[in-house]
């Protein structure tokens, strides 16, 4: 273990983990920068980061220098994998084994060798399963290291809290990506369609939708009227009385003249008062 970038004293962390710039990294390039960081740091010859999606009930590796593959994790399995501590383990039956057969091709009939299990969670809801794996007798039943106060157990903790944030933060930049790239294919399918509509088709679609989204029985939009500084009503949805389409509101007075008035979005549950 490289005790120089390493903080024992308080939140052990590694510089190289935290100096990534994770725009630039797809999952599988981050997947393998932890992997590698984890064997020099702890020693190993091998390292492999399983990522649990809970939905799927299955764990998938996406590293660089890996083929993509999975496999099946029940509840019960997810229990047993997720609640143990760093430990280590040669798994040699049950999901334990099957993971490390999968992780590093360990036939049955041969010895594995030591392999160290991180199980990385993120309030209590698991993330992500780190195996390293070395010759057998390659680490101390203890997990310890010569000059670590307290033992290898307490600083594996630690980096798995470096490594859970820094996949929960790669996660989020994907989900923003993916998410802006799905906004841009709508606003490009409604400018469009929008293109090819007359614009009184357009506003009754728009309000007709955010009716149905909001899951109110009544939508309309209005526009400013600036000479006379008054909301009037451009369409309608849900409306039972023609004589709601010619409504003339002050800026500032009623619930959308307070919206128009402050440019901001307001929600009441009493509108009355």
């Amino acid at each position: 273990m490289e005790l120089d970038e390493m903080q024992l004293g308080g939140p052990v962390l590694s510089e190289r983990l935290a100096s990534l710039e994770v725009t630039s990294l797809d999952a599988a390039e981050l997947s393998q920068l932890i992997a590698d960081e984890a064997l020099r740091l702890f020693g190993g010859e091998r390292a492999v980061l399983w990522r649990y999606r809970p939905t799927l009930r299955r764990l998938f590796v996406e590293q660089r220098t890996h083929e993509i593959r999975s496999v099946d994790v029940d509840e019960a399995a997810a229990e047993d994998l997720f609640r143990a501590p760093p430990s280590l383990s040669v798994a040699r039956e049950g999901i334990w084994y099957e993971i490390v057969e999968a992780s590093f091709g360990v036939a049955p009939e041969e010895r594995p060798g030591q392999v160290l299990a991180l199980p990385l969670c993120a309030g209590g809801d698991p993330v992500a399963l780190l195996l390293m794996e070395s010759h057998p007798e390659g680490w101390d039943e203890e997990l310890g290291g010569p000059g670590v106060d307290g033992g290898r157990e307490r600083v594996l903790e630690s980096f798995g809290a470096q490594v859970v944030a820094l996949l929960a933060n790669h996660e989020a930049l994907v989900r923003s990506r993916r998410h802006e790239a799905q906004l841009e294919a709508l606003y490009r399918t409604v400018g469009e369609i929008s293109a090819k509509l007359d614009l009184e088709t357009v506003l009754h679609a728009i309000t007709e939708r955010s009716r149905q989204l909001v899951g109110t029985p009544i939508s309309y939009i209005t526009l400013v009227d600036s000479s006379s500084e008054e909301l009037f009503m451009r369409a309608t949805v849900g409306t039972r009385s023609a004589g709601f389409e010619h409504i003339r509101l002050r800026i500032g007075t009623g619930l959308g003249g307070v919206a128009a008035k402050e440019v901001r979005a307001i929600y009441t549950s009493d509108y009355l008062n």
